[in-house]
């Protein structure tokens, strides 16, 4: 097969690209630390940059509309050796992408003519402002363009490399920007001037080795079909609107509680959104890197490893985000009152409702993928529409008319997650090729056992011990983690799951290898 449908192969890719997250958002953190407490640069300099990035905000969802489906059906078409339709498909969508980057070019030049019309705070800065936005611009359109040919590394899952890329982005980025601050002087628009020099150098790089990975990933004007993508056309509409809800979704409780709440509603929404979203952006790159691998499957018709697949896939997603989750939503008033204090106590209480959607969505944690795999993302469209649509009313209603704050927020998005599962079920196994008694077994049993019995020593340790410090604290959630780790590998393992850990033990010298029973003559 073209496409490696191992597990070894998805383990690897999820485990790096999750690393590479990781390391991602640590540079983040760390350079937003240093540009407002380090350097020189002013509070409305630094404002500037956000506000400038939220002119950008509409390009990712241009780029779903145009480009979303592409990796789906390369990989499907890649895993059936049709290189001609590969290079069908890349050839078909570079033309009508070339118009609406020269749409994008159009527009943005007369938005940076006339930047002075949206910042009128700070005359001073107009200058900087028509640099940044002009090379954040022309960075987002030569990656759109280039798009189709940098789907290789993917369909070739080569993610260990589109990580060390990530990776390298970084490194050169933050090279870039001590370079500037410490050479030329403290100014944000050296912040953009790094982000776009190292992306577009890793972007150059991308594209070469993509190619090289997949050689039918070229334009040949001869196999340009327009008739021919309407699937990948229909594919990426409906992602569109998938994706355009659920960003109207995440803006709509800020907003409601600007106008209807205070400022201290907002921040203890975001604090507890912001642990969530990292949590969940994790988990979101990595089964990300079992994509093109779900693809290969359903593409070749292996139904019953797909199904395996998904049952397989959840329950690992389960074990995971519960041994973060359920500790945090226990101790979350001890967590609140250490980092931030009694003055943002409700931020505890969001926690704890944002973080009850875990079990509930994670129990179908690869529907998405399956959804993409199968290219029947329209009906899951619809469901995720609705439910967005109806979390946004539960939000008006809990905020404007009972005056719930930040905890009616948190509360209406639980809601919205216990409503969506008896929707979400049902096509998830549709589409997976599993039963219910098969999931209920397999996914949530399993999945679960370890969280529920740990989660009953994280409650006796909160009443006992009530942690006042961070070492306490970080005792009771060891305590309970061990617990946790100790129930799933001695009750919830199945017997093909505790092989592939012995020799992975046995591989990292952590226990002795079994010899090989002796053959009598």
């Amino acid at each position: 097969m073209r496409v490696e449908t191992s597990k070894r192969v998805m383990l690897v890719n999820s485990t790096s690209s999750v690393l590479a997250n990781l390391i991602n958002i640590s540079v983040l953190v760390w350079l937003q630390q240093y540009l407002l407490k380090k350097s020189s640069i002013s509070d409305a300099e630094y404002a500037l940059y956000a506000i400038l990035m939220s002119l950008m905000i509409f390009l990712p969802l241009l780029s779903t509309l145009m480009t979303g489906g592409l990796g789906r059906y390369v990989v499907e078409a890649y895993a059936r050796h049709d290189d001609d339709r590969v290079t069908e498909i890349v050839s078909t969508l570079m033309p009508p992408l070339l118009g609406v980057c020269t749409a994008i070019l159009a527009i943005g030049s007369l938005v940076i003519w006339h930047i002075d019309w949206i910042l009128t705070d700070d005359p001073g800065l107009i200058a900087d402002a028509r640099w940044m936005l002009a090379l954040l611009m022309a960075s987002a359109v030569l990656h759109l363009q280039l798009t189709p040919l940098t789907v290789g590394l993917y369909v070739r899952q080569k993610f260990v490399t589109i990580s060390l890329l990530n990776l390298l982005t970084q490194l050169l980025r933050v090279s870039l920007l001590f370079a500037l601050l410490f050479g030329v002087g403290s100014r944000m628009l050296w912040v953009v001037v790094a982000t776009v020099a190292a992306r577009l150098f890793v972007l150059m790089i991308t594209v070469a080795l993509s190619r090289r990975a997949v050689p039918a990933l070229r334009f040949d004007r001869r196999k340009v079909n327009y008739r021919s993508i309407g699937a990948v056309a229909s594919y990426n509409t409906w992602n569109f609107f998938g994706h355009l809800s659920g960003q109207l979704q995440i803006a709509a409780d800020p907003w409601l509680l600007h106008v209807f709440g205070t400022p201290n509603d907002v921040a203890c929404l975001y604090v507890a959104h912001l642990a969530y979203d990292r949590l969940d952006s994790s988990s979101i790159v990595a089964t990300q890197a079992v994509q093109p691998t779900l693809t290969a499957l359903h593409a070749t018709g292996e139904k019953r490893r797909l199904g395996n697949a998904f049952l397989r896939g959840s329950r690992y997603g389960l074990w995971i985000i519960c041994l973060f989750a359920v500790p945090v939503m226990i101790y979350q008033r001890d967590l609140i009152l250490l980092y931030l204090g009694e003055d943002y106590i409700n931020a505890g209480t969001c926690m704890l409702l944002i973080f009850g959607q875990f079990p509930l969505y994670y129990s179908t944690l690869l529907l998405p993928r399956i959804a993409e795999a199968t290219a029947k993302v329209r009906r899951m469209t619809i469901i995720g529409v609705s439910i967005n649509a109806l979390n946004i009313a539960m939000s008006f209603t809990l905020i404007r008319y009972l005056h719930f704050g930040a905890p009616g927020a948190a509360l209406a998005r639980l809601l919205a997650a216990i409503v969506a599962l008896p929707f979400l079920v049902p096509l998830a196994l549709r589409l997976a090729g599993v039963s219910f008694g098969q999931w209920v077994r397999v996914t949530v049993i399993r999945g679960l056992m370890p969280a529920v019995v740990a989660a009953a020593v994280w409650l006796a340790l909160e009443l006992l011990v009530r942690p006042t410090n961070w070492i306490t604290l970080g005792a009771c959630t060891a305590a309970g983690a061990a617990v946790y780790l100790g129930v799933l590998l001695g009750f919830c393992l199945e017997p093909g799951e505790r092989e592939d850990l012995r020799r992975l033990l046995t591989r990292l010298g952590v226990v002795a290898e079994t010899p090989e029973p002796e053959v009598a003559e």
